[in-house]
């Protein structure tokens, strides 16, 4: 019995790991339906947002009851992006979190990528909003305090 010398044998083993490689990531059919998952979920929204607010009201329904339907990443991904919208009628930052949360541990990069991205706008859009409302009640108080000065310092009538 004649062995298989080296070159062959590390040659083997690289075209063995080589298909497991492909046969553990995902298919070239999925991959093709991940990207079209999210163009179709952004060009929706997309449609969406120039939509008037009746319009808007109505796909957010719709979006919710597909999602209640089925819990798949196309219609989790509508609704993520859907309710992270923040002019359209309905919007809700930390539902959209929440919808988008799974599918930033999603195997297809396009779908991961857009939920991270969308998950980031939010959480900076949350965070420069509890900013705002920490400056505008310091404002408040810097009126109130010049309120309480310019009544002391006004001359009281007898």
């Amino acid at each position: 019995m004649k062995y298989f010398s080296a070159p062959y044998v590390l040659i083997f083993a690289l075209a063995l790991l080589a298909g497991c490689n492909t046969l553990s990531g995902p298919a070239n059919g999925q991959i093709e339906e991940s990207n079209t998952w999210v163009l179709e979920a952004l060009n929706r929204v997309q449609r969406i947002a120039n939509a008037g607010a009746e319009e808007q009201r109505h796909e957010m329904t719709l979006a919710q009851q597909a999602f209640a339907r089925d819990k798949s990443v196309a219609s989790r991904l509508q609704l993520g992006l859907l309710l992270a919208m923040p002019n359209i009628a309905g919007n809700d930052e930390n539902r959209a979190l929440s919808t988008l949360e799974p599918l930033m541990a999603h195997p297809h990069p396009a779908v991961r990528a857009l939920a991270a991205m969308t998950s980031e706008q939010i959480q900076e859009r949350l965070r420069l909003g509890k900013k705002a409302k920490g400056l505008q009640d310091q404002l408040e108080e810097l009126k109130n305090m010049e309120r309480s000065l310019i009544e002391r310092s006004a001359p009281r009538k007898k």
